[in-house]
C-alpha cells in the first residue's frame, strides 16, 4: 500500500504491530532469515523457532499464524545454515527444512 512503512518480523511485539495489516488468518513471509513461526492464540504472539533440521508445525485452526521458511542463502539464527518451508494446507502443517 502506498506510504507503508517496511518493518522485519523478529518478536511477537513485532508481530502485534503488524497485525493491524494482516488480511488473512495465514502469512507467508521473509526477508528476515530467521525460519519459525509466529503465532497468535489468545490475544498473545509468540515465535517458536525452526532449530532442528525437520521440524514440523501444526497450524491450529483459529488462530492467525506468520510463517517465516528462513532463507535458501544463508540463516541469521545461530543454526546459520540454509532452509526452506512446505506448507500442506490440506494437513495445516508447515515444515522447514534445514541445509548446510
Amino acid at each position: 500500500r502506498p506510504g507503508a512503512r517496511f518493518e522485519y518480523l523478529i518478536s511477537g511485539v513485532d508481530a502485534r504491530r503488524a497485525e493491524p495489516h494482516l488480511q488473512a488468518d495465514l502469512c507467508l513471509f521473509g526477508h528476515t532469515h530467521l525460519p519459525g513461526v509466529f503465532s497468535q492464540a489468545q490475544g498473545r504472539w509468540r515465535f517458536r523457532p525452526a532449530r532442528l533440521e525437520k521440524q514440523e508445525f501444526s497450524l491450529p485452526e483459529g488462530e492467525r499464524l506468520l510463517l517465516n521458511p528462513g532463507s535458501v542463502a544463508r540463516n541469521r539464527d545461530q543454526q546459520g545454515g540454509s532452509s526452506f518451508g512446505i506448507l500442506d494446507l490440506n494437513t495445516r502443517t508447515f515444515a522447514v527444512h534445514r541445509f548446510d
